[in-house]
């Protein structure tokens, strides 16, 4: 009994444990399908600072293309800049660089994919990179010369003039793609500023712009010559999972994970002065190379600021993440609860399920109709096979026994001829075992007789029948009503009411007969509603 009880447990919390696994990845699923048509599975930054302060960037780009509607093919890849008097004054020395393909990419005319046919796009624009500026928007993009359309470097820092631009690279019309690679590599002037003490700038990879989602940002920023951890100094600003280290020759290594659209992410570095030097081949009077404000100290200032905005978003985080923390606090409480509850309620149904009194003798047999004794044999775990089928079965050899119906071995063929309603069972058994072929079919089927006893309303009343063997008895009559014959074997029953639409009713009866016996008993009683409930409750949460 405790084995069944204990086998059926643990069907149920495995039946719970899928329902609920297959509504996480359910959800999973119908979250994966709104992804957008573009996004980078890896982004990697290759930064290295050079002696002029510009910055030499190489993106190492892992892409995935999905399916666009209407089967739109992918022919235009583009990244987006802005140029500011104030800031990033230039992009130079571009260059792409297929991974995927093998193919280095040359500059190429600015065109429109919607202009153009796969094939003729292939022909003569795939396999080029751009860049055009596109202040008066992407629809109407205009020629941009880095040698002379590009802002040059000014100390005022009060103007705001600033341009868009786009870096674009053209691939062979593409359907969709798991995994695209390409090296994007260009040279970024006019971020860095020359201070008395230090060098320092900002580099945006990405701003709040951006819309394509990146599963893993990952960059190295390497300083110029003669600067290490101890003269150099930066910040990394995200406001998702980050991390930064520093190594032994200075450089800046740092990761950023699940970068949804809208998130920003930049840099922020200082190095000392002393390694700041002109290009080659610069001279006095020539266009300057560095934005410098020599006359005044800046480290301090930016330490100072940097602290305070990691305060200010510690401070801004504190707040969400108590709320998770009492939240979480509060679920772990709650399941504790629950957990203890359920086990109490668990034991304690368990205890008041086992026999406390003496054992008690019966000289003649209790009060229940064969169909209850099934039931209650099947709670205690003493048979084995379905409760109905036991039902039927037992209520049948009850209905035999008070001659009420009879049963005898073999199809009802071999006992065509015969007085069923009075046959003598020596002369019966005498007449078979003589006739090996009869004896060969006695163990396929079983025949069914309805004796007068059962159809006569003054025997029926001395056969003291339950309600559920009445309810048997009446469903074997209608059986036989259509067999058109009170003799009739299982074969016939099956083959006769195969097409008998109301017979469910009569089966019905039977069953509702032999549920309401065994609730009349007051036998037994529910246990365990209490541990259910914890439980349902505690896979909930």
């Amino acid at each position: 009994m405790n084995l069944k009880r204990l086998l059926r447990s643990l069907a149920t919390a495995l039946a719970g444990t899928l329902v609920v696994f297959a509504i996480v990845i359910g959800a999973g699923l119908m979250l994966s399908g709104s992804s957008p048509d573009l996004s980078y599975r890896t982004l990697d930054y290759d930064v290295a600072v050079q002696a002029d302060g510009s910055l030499k960037v190489t993106q190492h780009i892992d892409m995935k293309l999905r399916a666009r509607d209407g089967d739109t093919p992918w022919r235009q890849l583009y990244q987006k800049y802005t140029l500011r008097e104030d800031g990033l004054t230039n992009i130079t020395d571009i260059s792409v660089r297929n991974v995927t393909a093998g193919e280095n990419y040359e500059q190429g005319a600015l065109a429109s994919p919607a202009d153009h046919s796969d094939t003729s796009w292939d022909r003569e624009y795939a396999g080029h990179w751009y860049i055009a500026d596109v202040t008066d928007g992407a629809e109407n993009p205009q020629p941009f010369d880095p040698a002379k359309d590009g802002y040059e470097i000014s100390d005022n820092t009060t103007s705001r003039r600033s341009k868009d631009v786009e870096i674009g690279w053209n691939i062979p019309a593409t359907k969709k793609a798991s995994s695209l690679k390409f090296d994007v590599t260009m040279m970024l002037h006019g971020g860095t500023t020359l201070y008395k003490d230090v060098a320092s700038w900002q580099w945006e990879p990405f701003g709040d712009s951006n819309l394509i989602p990146i599963g893993k940002v990952t960059g190295i920023v390497r300083f110029p010559d003669g600067i290490d951890a101890s003269s150099s100094w930066a910040w990394l600003h995200y406001a998702g999972v980050s991390e930064t280290s520093r190594m032994d020759d200075g450089s800046l290594r740092f990761s950023a994970s699940d970068v949804r659209a809208g998130q920003y992410l930049d840099v922020v570095a200082a190095y000392d002065a002393s390694a700041v030097k002109p290009p080659s081949g610069w001279r006095q009077g020539d266009a300057a190379w560095v934005r410098q404000q020599t006359g005044r100290t800046y480290l301090p200032k930016l330490k100072q600021s940097e602290d305070q905005q990691e305060i200010a978003w510690r401070q801004q985080q504190a707040g969400p993440a108590r709320v998770r923390v009492a939240l979480w606090i509060a679920v772990v409480l709650a399941g504790l609860a629950l957990f203890v509850i359920g086990m109490v309620a668990a034991v304690r149904s368990y205890r008041e399920s086992q026999y406390h009194g003496d054992i008690e003798y019966w000289r003649e047999p209790p009060d229940m109709s064969p169909a209850s004794a099934a039931k209650m044999a099947d709670v205690m775990g003493l048979s084995k096979g379905s409760v109905d089928s036991l039902q039927m079965t037992a209520t049948m050899l009850s209905l035999a026994s008070k001659k009420a119906i009879a049963i005898y071995p073999g199809p009802s063929s071999l006992y065509r001829g015969i007085d069923m309603s009075n046959a003598d069972n020596v002369r019966l058994a005498g007449m078979i075992g003589a006739d090996e072929g009869k004896a060969k079919s006695l163990g396929k089927t079983m025949t069914i007789v309805l004796l007068p006893a059962g159809f006569d309303k003054d025997a029926k009343r001395e056969l003291n029948l339950s309600q559920s063997e009445r309810a048997a008895l009446s469903l074997m009559q209608k059986v036989s009503k259509r067999v058109g014959s009170p003799v009739f074997d299982l074969d016939g029953m099956k083959r006769h009411c195969e097409d008998w639409k109301n017979g469910y009713k009569a089966l019905n009866l039977f069953t509702e007969a032999c549920s309401s016996e065994f609730a009349m008993l007051g036998a037994t009683r529910n246990g365990g509603t209490l541990a259910s409930w914890m439980g349902g409750l505690g896979a909930a949460l």
